[in-house]
């Protein structure tokens, strides 16, 4: 009826096939109030919600269509199954879990921190404001939207905290009992406390990475105000350095000489472009604070000034290192004037090479042991016949690269939809999904003519393009934050424009929300995730497998598109694991989102 295999059942129910089989077959034949009843119940009940045949398996077990809730639909399931059973069936209830259970029933950060903040008697607020840090944060790991993982001082700093706590209250047997801890350790505490963190702090079994974090993070978070006070160019790149005339350079502090002496000739001669290679150890850029600022400033002078700059990654696949590489360079990506790569070769090299050249102007190459950079020399050749010849190596090096990251002034987000599997995460309901008649509404309420109509219909035109054509070829899942009464009321809630800063009326976000009910109705293969709040508040995010794309919300609006396998593996595992936390079947979604109806 439903065309389900033993297989699909089998994966909706959380068990064995081979168990479902034998219940179809009639070789088994669980009691009405079994745990095998309950998991088989739902696994046909998540699968006909998940193929969109919710009204096929309502009208075949004879469930009355007003409107039922998922527990009267299973109910009615069970009766239909059980016809004719010998002993009366009850109505279905959860089985309740087993004591020894417990330990376990946790699966995330968020569900462990949330059960002992309940021990200790914290609230967001009490908790952040003994961690010194904004209350937003421990509600995001609280409903598991991030993780501290990515800040180990922190990670730490809340076990303490929690653990410090919970023996004031003297509530150790209740945290024992949730963390799984032998109860003949209670009075050893500093080992009941190594084993909490480790049990609060299993990162393994989350599903989201924690690197995807730190960057959308970073992205997020960014600001064009230096933290740390810049020193001035002339102090960056002073007149003896820049008119040096040596030829070759020698250990660390004549690398970081050479480099200053390249970018400052390249400001002064107005050069137009910068191509960047290193496979080196890093250390002679980082270890240094008083050269990295003077970096700082002219990198950031010749962004400013026009320069382009090509930078080849050699991050050997590494998702750890790719994002590391973004994030060292993001004041520069928001310029919009960098172009990255990375270098496909996968090997260990015995030899590390360096390789910055300003075409028709320098170039700075050292070719060393692995190991030896610290004592290595570095020619420094401003002959045109020996430029030319370095910019044909750079060329065969770029050839042999990818692009690790394009930059969008705006938004771009087209690419993504080529995928198979769609996944966006934003703020606001998506301008795709927006009905024709609220554009048009929202239009005339603000006097809105001319170019900028134009502009608005032409962009909502092309999101809803791609939403359908991703509809026709695969999923599309949206998890959302839906507005809050304050903000809805209240006229704050954002339109998902990038063509100016537009609201919701109260009329106009509900006639949205019921073309997301219609659409959740009509189209198996869309999915609506009500999250309760943005993971990352200046973000929106929208991959596939294929595709991620990153757009900023703040000024400068930015998007950032990266096609890197490693990358995208890891932005879908950290979405399937917030879908898995916030996936509801599409009645309960309905009923979640008809209070704005």
């Amino acid at each position: 009826m439903l065309g389900a295999s033993n297989k699909d059942i089998a994966f909706f129910a959380g068990v064995d096939r081979s168990g479902i089989s034998r219940i179809k077959s009639g070789s088994r034949i669980p009691k009405p109030s079994s745990i095998s009843t309950v998991k088989l119940i739902d696994g046909i009940f998540l699968f006909a919600d998940d193929k969109n045949e919710m009204k096929k398996l309502m009208s075949a077990v004879s469930c009355p269509s007003e409107n039922p809730s998922p527990d009267e639909i299973k109910h009615y399931i069970l009766q239909y199954l059980y016809e004719g059973y010998r002993e009366q069936p009850v109505k279905m209830k959860a089985p309740k879990p087993k004591k020894k259970d417990k330990s376990v029933s946790f699966r995330s950060y968020g569900t462990k921190l949330d059960a002992v903040m309940s021990v200790a008697d914290l609230s967001n607020m009490r908790l952040a404001r003994m961690l010194h840090i904004d209350a937003s944060a421990i509600s995001r790991y609280r409903n598991g939207l991030r993780t501290p993982k990515s800040n180990p001082k922190l990670t730490n700093e809340i076990c303490e905290r929690l653990f410090t706590r919970v023996l004031e209250l003297n509530r150790m047997d209740e945290l024992i009992k949730l963390a799984g801890i032998p109860r003949n350790l209670i009075q050893d505490k500093e080992e009941c406390f190594e084993r909490f963190r480790c049990w609060l702090c299993d990162f393994e079994t989350e599903t989201g990475s924690a690197v995807v974090e730190k960057l959308l993070e970073n992205i997020s978070s960014f600001s064009v105000d230096a933290k740390i006070p810049l020193p001035s160019l002339a102090e960056a790149a002073p007149d003896d350095i820049v008119s040096d005339t040596k030829s070759v350079y020698y250990g660390t502090q004549g690398l970081r000489c050479a480099v200053i002496r390249f970018l400052g000739n390249a400001i002064k001669n107005k050069a137009k472009e910068l191509w960047l290679y290193s496979d080196q150890n890093m250390d002679w850029m980082v270890g240094d604070i008083s050269f990295r600022l003077k970096w700082t400033v002219l990198m950031l002078e010749c962004v400013k000034r026009g320069i382009k700059i090509r930078i080849i990654h050699n991050l050997n696949r590494n998702i750890n290192e790719m994002t590391e590489a973004i994030n060292s360079w993001l004041p520069l990506y928001m310029s919009g004037m960098i172009e990255s790569f990375y270098f496909t070769y996968k090997g260990e090299n015995k030899f590390s090479h360096t390789m910055f050249l300003c075409p028709g102007h320098a170039c700075i190459d050292g070719t060393h042991v692995v190991g030896r950079e610290g004592k290595g020399l570095y020619r420094y050749d401003i002959d045109e016949n020996i430029l030319e010849s370095y910019k044909d190596e750079y060329d065969t090096l770029l050839d042999k690269s990818k692009q690790l990251v394009w930059v969008y002034r705006g938004q771009d987000q087209g690419s993504v939809y080529a995928g198979t599997e769609v996944t966006a995460i934003s703020n606001t309901l998506s301008l795709a999904t927006m009905p024709e008649k609220v554009l048009n509404s929202m239009i005339e309420r603000n006097g809105l003519d001319g170019s900028a109509r134009n502009e608005i219909l032409s962009e909502w035109k092309n999101k809803t393009k791609l939403f359908e054509d991703a509809l026709q070829k695969g999923f599309v899942h949206e998890c959302i934050t839906a507005a809050d009464d304050e903000t809805l009321f209240g006229g704050k809630v954002p339109i998902d424009l990038r063509s100016g800063s537009f609201t919701y009326t109260e009329q106009e976000y509900k006639e949205h929300i019921k073309n997301i009910i219609a659409l959740s109705e009509s189209h198996s293969n869309y999915r609506f995730y009500a999250l309760p709040e943005n993971p990352f508040a200046n973000t929106n995010i929208i991959f596939s497998e294929s595709s991620v794309a990153v757009t900023r919300l703040l000024p400068p609006q930015i998007t950032f598109t990266f096609s890197h396998p490693a990358m995208c593996e890891a932005f879908l595992g950290y979405a399937n694991h917030l879908k898995e936390q916030y996936k509801q079947d599409r009645i309960t979604v309905r009923r979640q989102l008809e209070r704005y109806v």
